[in-house]
């Protein structure tokens, strides 16, 4: 191993000071709005990542949610959205209905359709409660 390393310096060098400059990265804080569904479910398994190498993460979500659950790895901070939680299981409920039910592709594809402007409603509602959020965020981070 020894002739492969002072065959090339300059390569060595550089792995040297990259390795010593790992004991110098420091946890910092992290500002995480997730969005529901398995998005988070990936997101959530490198948050806990994060969480165990000194990270400080806050988490920013609606109080209607499918997958948003607090764990002891993150802060969460809880806003209210224009769903209730009882309101998003119907509606999601409904869609799966709507999805396996029998019928033509046609009819299918525009009740599917309908579904995902409903939920495109949902996310522009969700942003303009931006500014409630904002102040939820403001206050933890301060």
């Amino acid at each position: 191993m020894a002739p492969v390393l002072s065959a090339h310096p300059p390569a060595t060098t550089t792995l040297v000071l990259l390795l010593s400059m790992l004991s110098l990265a420091a946890g910092g804080k992290l500002l995480v709005v997730p969005v529901d569904g398995s998005h988070w479910l990936s997101m959530r398994e490198v948050l806990d990542v994060l969480r165990q190498k000194g990270h400080e993460i806050v988490v920013v979500a609606p109080e209607a949610s499918l997958y948003l659950k607090p764990t002891k790895n993150f802060v969460m901070k809880i806003y209210s959205g224009p769903l209730t939680q009882e309101e998003m299981e119907e509606t999601l409920q409904a869609f799966l209905r709507d999805v396996l039910q029998e019928g033509s592709f046609l009819e299918r594809f525009l009740k599917v359709y309908q579904a995902f402007y409903q939920l495109n409603d949902y996310t522009l509602t969700t942003l303009q409660i931006a500014p409630r959020v904002k102040s939820c965020v403001v206050a933890q981070i301060a």
